[in-house]
């Protein structure tokens, strides 16, 4: 049986932590303001380190994000999240399969995938993982391969036909995020809308309160 208690915190702002976003802020910093004020995912997505350095950071993310109760999930690096141990790992659809993610991990840990359509949906749905992030919901700059907007219909279907936790991504900040919360979203990842604001703590707060 999976650790239930570990899916339970899949919820509230999942925070995505980018080097070049987060400025002069250690990712630390960022942690530790953004944990008390709704950001209780943390994803590390590290490109252009060597494997040294990123689990260095990754290391040091684990430690802060358990201080402040928050889940650590590795993107793509199973390597790393394996030793780490951290809570998890988030799959895009050209990573390792996630049948043999889990293989890697054990059942106990929390994998979760990306879905850009409806026939990378359907892949997911076949796989042993535990959320699904449909995106990028709306246009967004902050990852060059992140391909065209899904749009909230998208993510509608993603919900009626699934029973599995359903975190979208991709473009979402305070302007629009009340739109998603009406399709009946109760959490979201983001990374520019908290690490490009000067109040990271309120930002996450605005994001968060428009959720519950």
């Amino acid at each position: 049986m999976k650790n239930r208690a570990l899916l339970k915190k899949l919820k509230g702002i999942y925070l995505i932590l980018d080097r070049k976003l987060a400025g002069k802020r250690s990712y630390s910093e960022i942690i530790e303001k953004t944990a008390k004020h709704g950001v209780k995912i943390i994803q590390l997505r590290e490109k252009g380190i060597c494997d040294r350095d990123y689990l260095d950071t990754a290391l040091e993310v684990k430690h802060i994000c358990k201080k402040n109760n928050v889940l650590f999930i590795v993107n793509d690096r199973i390597d790393i999240a394996l030793a780490t141990n951290a809570d998890g790992v988030h799959l895009g659809q050209d990573d390792i399969p996630p049948e043999y993610a889990r293989k890697i991990l054990g059942k106990n840990k929390i994998i979760g995938i990306s879905a850009g359509n409806a026939k990378e949906f359907e892949y997911a749905l076949k796989q042993d993982i535990d959320y699904i992030s449909p995106g990028p919901v709306f246009a967004t700059s902050t990852k060059n391969d992140a391909g065209k907007a899904v749009g909230i219909n998208f993510v509608k279907f993603v919900l009626s036909k699934t029973e599995k936790p359903v975190i979208p991504i991709g473009g979402i900040n305070k302007n629009n995020i009340k739109q998603l919360k009406e399709s009946g979203i109760d959490k979201v990842a983001v990374i520019s809308a908290i690490l490009k604001e000067k109040d990271i703590g309120n930002a996450a707060t605005e994001l968060y309160v428009a959720l519950i």
